[in-house]
């Protein structure tokens, strides 16, 4: 399933050079415009809350219908519900992030340096990124509004016991960028996250130039001791501010 410039896939390595081939693009798009988007994929999801909450249902039932031995396994339930507030602070999130300033291309002076010589820094895109996570559905979200202020393309595999959610986000956000220009391939979603979706796409060093691992401590070690790429890495109880 896809519109212009977002996709939900299956494969991916797909997915992955996709993301690769849509990154230069995304940084030659206006801060205007890319703020344009911000606020429009916030209105989408405010937009699409009911159809969001509804599959959010069915995937707290069927988390709920594991076994005792499954269920270990799996995050907390209270990350994986998502309630009409929680999903208000992504939306207020997404909001803040369209009124900051473009962070893309700004000049500063660099450090004093020993030699009498003047240089000078400039912050710029990473490209594409893939951001794997557990549970808490509507960081997918977040994470696709970021990307798009930094100007960088986008893959988002989540977790399988919030597979039907973030799909439900997933296809929020492809309304709201069907009319964009944006390249095909910008944002990105699994449609059926795995253990070996998560591995094939950890893996692709040859299209993604970065990670970024969220969740539990022992999630965001094994994607960090199998990837063959720089890991950010996020452990579920750090707080990222977004505001004023």
């Amino acid at each position: 399933m896809s519109s212009d410039s977002c996709e939900i896939l299956d494969n991916p390595c797909v997915a992955a050079r996709h993301a690769y081939q849509a990154a230069p693009s995304l940084a030659n798009i206006s801060s205007a415009d890319r703020s344009k988007m911000l606020l429009s994929l916030a209105a989408a999801i405010r937009g699409h809350q009911n159809a969001i909450l509804e599959a959010n249902t069915l995937d707290l039932e069927a988390t709920l219908s594991l076994s005792e031995a499954e269920a270990a396994k799996t995050p907390p339930i209270a990350w994986l519900k998502l309630t009409p507030e929680r999903l208000k602070v992504a939306i207020d999130c997404l909001n803040r992030l369209a009124e900051m300033p473009d962070p893309i291309r700004p000049v500063t002076s660099a450090a004093l340096l020993a030699e009498r010589s003047q240089a000078y820094s400039q912050l710029m895109p990473l490209g594409a990124i893939a951001f794997l996570w557990e549970s808490l559905p509507e960081i997918g979200a977040i994470a696709a509004g970021m990307c798009l202020k930094t100007g960088n393309s986008l893959v988002l595999h989540p977790s399988s016991e919030a597979r039907e959610t973030s799909l439900a986000i997933t296809t929020a956000m492809m309304d709201a960028l069907a009319d964009s220009e944006l390249h095909a391939g910008s944002l990105s979603a699994i449609a059926t996250p795995t253990d070996d979706t998560r591995g094939q796409l950890i893996a692709q060093s040859s299209h993604l130039g970065t990670i970024i691992a969220h969740g539990r401590s022992d999630f965001v070690r094994g994607i960090a001791a199998r990837s063959s790429l720089p890991v950010v890495r996020s452990v579920t109880g750090n707080v990222i501010s977004i505001g004023r």
